[in-house]
């Protein structure tokens, strides 16, 4: 299966659509979701089978009127100089998974927190 389609199919019943608040249209074929503590992990697991890197990424929450808002909490990776690729994906990965799981905010009920991850797509076609 394509790597596209398996993102794809990932995706599909998961999180909630980013597009609008980051100023995609609709007709736009791209991922960009916020996604729960369990599925934002799942993910990582998908992103590190298809050998793609992240990044890094933002964490929202769903608020009382079940709106997303942003909590102005991030993190990122960026390849250190002379790593290799396969070096980069496995510490992109990790970097992301202790992030997302140790994640805590006091204000926030745990349940209400997304996380937007950052993918490295620049040489997916």
């Amino acid at each position: 299966m394509e790597i596209k389609e398996r993102l794809r199919l990932f995706f599909q019943n998961r999180g909630y659509d980013l597009k609008r608040i980051k100023g995609f249209n609709d007709d736009v074929e791209v991922i960009i979701k916020a996604l729960n503590k369990q599925d934002a992990l799942c993910a990582l697991d998908l992103y590190s089978d298809l050998n793609i890197p992240i990044l890094g990424g933002d964490v929202l929450f769903l608020n009382d009127n079940g709106l997303i808002e942003y909590t102005f909490d991030s993190w990122y990776t960026i390849p250190l100089e002379s790593e290799s690729y396969s070096t980069f994906l496995f510490r992109s990965i990790e970097v992301s998974r202790n992030y997302i799981i140790n994640y805590n905010n006091p204000f926030i009920k745990a349940s209400s927190i997304l996380f937007d991850i950052i993918p490295d797509y620049k040489d997916i076609h």
